[in-house]
């Protein structure tokens, strides 16, 4: 099926692009969530003409992430938790948990906006890669200490 990106999406294609991809793809994840639209005749001509409006909303959500990536940038975060004599955390800490403690440091994201590759599951410092709208990948430092 031949679409038209609203959208850059990874690993397929930026805004404007026209692709094909498999039917159900499009009909079921990429046109419900208005990241594409069908690559009728119709649809090219109303394209064409809100491309500017589609751009310029865009842009907006480019520059909300590069502000929320720039404040995450230098940040490091210390996270309390219970854990065994020999570092091993009782759960593990999650991408919540992490979410929670940047609310208490006036960073607002949501579980939608960011994911962490995998979830900390001993007490010290470890690196993270946080992902942002699934495009920008930031590294910072946390550290989790004993409860």
């Amino acid at each position: 099926m031949k679409i038209i990106l609203l959208a850059k999406i990874n690993n397929l294609g930026n805004f404007g692009d026209t692709i094909n991809v498999k039917s159900g793809y499009a009909r079921n994840y990429l046109i419900p969530q208005k990241k594409a639209i069908i690559a009728n005749e119709k649809n090219i001509t109303y394209y064409e003409k809100e491309k500017n409006k589609i751009l310029e909303k865009e842009k907006i959500k480019n520059d909300e992430m590069e502000s929320k990536a720039s404040q995450l940038q230098n940040i490091k975060l210390i996270i309390f938790s219970k854990a065994s004599n020999e570092g091993n955390l009782y759960g593990s800490i999650k991408i919540s948990e992490i979410i929670k403690k940047l609310k208490e440091l006036n960073i607002n994201l949501n579980q939608k906006e960011l994911k962490l590759k995998s979830n900390i599951k001993k007490i010290g410092k470890h690196k993270i890669t946080l992902i942002i709208n699934n495009i920008k990948k930031i590294e910072t430092d946390i550290e989790v200490i004993k409860e």
